[in-house]
C-alpha cells in the first residue's frame, strides 16, 4: 500500500498565510484507481470583513518514485504542478518569474501538512497548511 492511500477521505483544513491570514475549509481526497487520486479543497478566508471562497482541484498520480500533482481545472488542466520525489524533501514549480517551493509531510493517517514558499519579483508568500482527519 502506498502512503497516499492513507490520506483517502475527508479532511479539515487550517492554513496560515504569511503567519497572519487564517484560511479554513475542507478537503476531499478520493481514490480513482490504483495510481490516481482526486484532491479537491474548498476554503474560506476572511480579509477586511470580506469572506472569500476558493477551491483547488488537482489530479494526483502516485507510484513508487513520485507523487505528482496535476492541475485539474482551467487552461492549465493536466499540466504538472508539483512532483514530490519520495527521496527528496522539496518540490519546485516555476510560474513565469515566480518560484513555488513545496514540501509534503505525511505524519499519520490522521494528519499531514503542505508547506509552500512562493518567491518572485512581487511575491514573498509562505503558506503553512495543516490537514486533520474528520470522522
Amino acid at each position: 500500500m502506498k502512503k497516499i492511500d492513507l490520506l483517502v477521505g475527508k479532511w479539515n483544513i487550517k492554513k496560515k498565510l504569511n503567519n497572519r491570514i487564517i484560511i479554513s475549509g475542507k478537503l476531499r481526497l478520493k481514490k480513482i484507481n490504483h495510481q490516481n487520486y482526486n484532491f479537491f479543497e474548498e476554503t474560506e478566508t476572511c480579509i477586511n470583513n470580506n469572506l472569500l471562497n476558493s477551491f483547488q482541484n488537482f489530479k494526483i498520480f502516485s507510484n513508487n518514485k513520485n507523487v505528482d500533482f496535476y492541475f485539474n481545472t482551467g487552461i492549465d488542466k493536466n499540466k504538472l504542478y508539483q512532483s514530490f520525489n519520495r527521496k527528496k524533501k522539496y518540490s519546485f514549480y516555476y510560474c513565469n518569474k515566480d518560484v513555488y517551493l513545496m514540501k509534503l509531510n505525511i505524519f499519520s493517517n490522521n494528519f499531514f501538512n503542505i508547506l509552500t514558499k512562493i518567491s518572485g519579483p512581487k511575491k514573498n508568500i509562505f503558506i503553512f497548511a495543516n490537514y486533520y482527519r474528520t470522522i
